[in-house]
């Protein structure tokens, strides 16, 4: 399976939570997606914290400062 690539420059800045979560939401468990950004998406690993805690990994892969990545992955949830 290739991994899903998210360019959020491509989008207004009020879409793009949206699309990242959905697109996580629908990501397998296991399988992790790229996102790609022009600037620190803090403030969207912030809203994952708070809507989606516990179920993501996020790493970066490249620190800019013109290019963002992070590897976003869906954590198996293990329960005791």
């Amino acid at each position: 399976m290739s991994t899903l690539e998210i360019d959020t420059r491509e989008y207004r800045a009020e879409e793009i939570n949206d699309v990242v979560m959905t697109s996580f939401d629908h990501l397998p468990v296991g399988e992790k997606m790229i996102l790609i950004n022009d600037y620190n998406p803090i403030n969207l690993f912030n809203e994952l914290e708070d809507r989606r805690f516990g179920k993501f990994e996020w790493d970066y892969i490249e620190e800019g400062p013109d290019i963002w990545k992070v590897s976003l992955a869906k954590k198996y949830l293990n329960y005791i």
